[in-house]
């Protein structure tokens, strides 16, 4: 089964070029239905994915020094000009 929470209730994040900035995942901001530790007990995985300002199709994260995760947040550090775009998370 596959739910759609939606958007996160934070709105669009903006961060300036050269700064660090993250996304929330929203699916725990429903803290009843899912959390962090709850979930990867679970054995399910968190996965992220930028969906390109312009493309239909979304792309899988690439971590590394500039994308990272740290529980369920997407850390850009430092944030470009062109990471600009949908970023969605997934529980698998």
């Amino acid at each position: 089964m596959c739910y759609d929470w939606g958007e996160s209730s934070e709105g669009a994040v903006s961060v300036l070029h050269g700064e660090a900035g993250s996304v929330s995942c929203p699916l725990f901001s429903h803290p009843s239905v899912y959390n962090y530790t709850s979930a990867q007990s679970a054995g399910h995985n968190l996965f992220w994915y930028r969906l390109l300002d312009g493309h239909d199709l979304e792309q899988p994260i690439t971590y590394s020094l500039r994308f990272s995760r740290d529980r369920e947040r997407l850390w850009l550090q430092p944030a470009a000009a062109n990471d600009s775009g949908q970023y969605i998370c997934m529980l698998r």
